[in-house]
């Protein structure tokens, strides 16, 4: 008897499991705002778009430019463990793999935990976004 309630409740923990992290990629999906951290950087205009099937789209506004730059970006998690964001073929600068501190349908908060060359040390980055109105 009790060994069945244990499957049981492996059974729904698993499914519960799943469809957290289904919600947690249905709300990445859809354009943030970088919120710049810095006076240097605050005249800046950057959007990041997490698109379905795992494309990133970062789109730079300038007074007189606006370029887009496309990436790739994997979401993964260990059992209940953080979430991950990877993202891969933007630049050097901002590739890596990132763990998501915080997110909500208003606010992303994530930081580059590894290098895209699976280094630790030095691959410190703080991103914080807000959702794009519709």
């Amino acid at each position: 008897m009790m060994k069945n309630a244990i499957i049981i409740f492996s059974c729904i923990a698993i499914f519960s499991y799943s469809c957290s992290e289904k919600r947690k990629q249905e709300k990445l999906i859809g354009s943030w705002d970088v919120v710049f951290l810095t006076a240097a950087e605050s005249g800046s205009d950057v959007t990041w778009t997490f698109a379905e099937g795992g494309s990133l789209f970062v789109t730079s506004r300038g007074t007189d430019t606006t370029i887009v730059d496309s990436a790739s970006y994997f979401m993964d998690s260990k059992f209940l463990d953080a979430y991950y964001v990877t993202i891969s073929d933007l630049n050097y600068w901002e590739d890596g793999k990132y763990m998501i501190q915080k997110m909500n349908r208003k606010i992303l908060i994530m930081e580059r935990v590894m290098m895209p060359d699976g280094q630790t040390s030095g691959s410190y980055l703080h991103k914080e976004f807000v959702k794009k109105e519709q």
